[in-house]
């Protein structure tokens, strides 16, 4: 008696006790598997590149918002950005975790795990300028009942609007992934250190 993983003679079809009908469908439902998984993969990336981008857009407002209410002695604009405060926390939370689960279940490649490990990295930075955002908010309500200085803080407007500059430019950078733009933002850096320590 044949072995059923042995050669056969295919012109009159497979013989009956054959299981190569069986083994095609396991194989096919492990293509099947490893596809999914790797389509499931692939979309949380995604899904993290998107919400990691959502965030970075938050924060841009949180920081125009929060200098422009110091400019103008705006106290809603200050509260708003201040309320905002909590998104940006759970956004720090949720994509970390997101992270985290990755890792844990994936197993990234080296290229990836790299990836996956700068967007943590991002994340924090981002939470920290949201920090920040809301430190100038809580001066812009300090200030709210203060006359405005004669000259309008004009140095701080200088800086706010480099920094808003700047800080498109790395967001737009990073979602490109254009090497060209981020060396310019170390350019962007030094030149608001320069006007800041003057």
């Amino acid at each position: 008696h044949p072995s059923p993983w042995g050669p056969h003679d295919w012109s009159h079809g497979a013989p009956h006790n054959s299981y190569a009908p069986i083994v095609m469908s396991i194989g096919i439902g492990l293509f099947l598997f490893v596809f999914a998984g790797m389509f499931d993969y692939d979309l949380e990336l995604s899904e993290i590149r998107d919400t990691l981008m959502e965030m970075g857009g938050l924060v841009e407002a949180q920081v125009n918002k929060a200098c422009t209410s110091l400019i103008t002695h705006d106290i809603e604009l200050a509260e708003e950005v201040r309320d905002n405060e909590s998104r940006l926390n759970q956004f720090e939370v949720d994509l970390d975790d997101r992270c985290v689960s990755i890792i844990a279940k994936r197993q990234p490649t080296a290229g990836d795990l790299r990836a996956i490990v700068s967007v943590m990295k991002v994340i924090t930075d981002l939470e920290r300028i949201g920090d920040e955002a809301d430190r100038i908010a809580r001066m812009a309500l300090d200030l709210a009942d203060t006359v405005k200085p004669k000259h309008q803080y004009a140095e701080f407007r200088g800086i706010h609007g480099n920094v808003m500059k700047m800080l498109k430019r790395t967001l737009d950078a990073f979602a490109r992934l254009d090497v060209e733009s981020a060396l310019r933002v170390f350019e962007d850096d030094e030149f608001i250190d320069r006007a800041y320590n003057k």
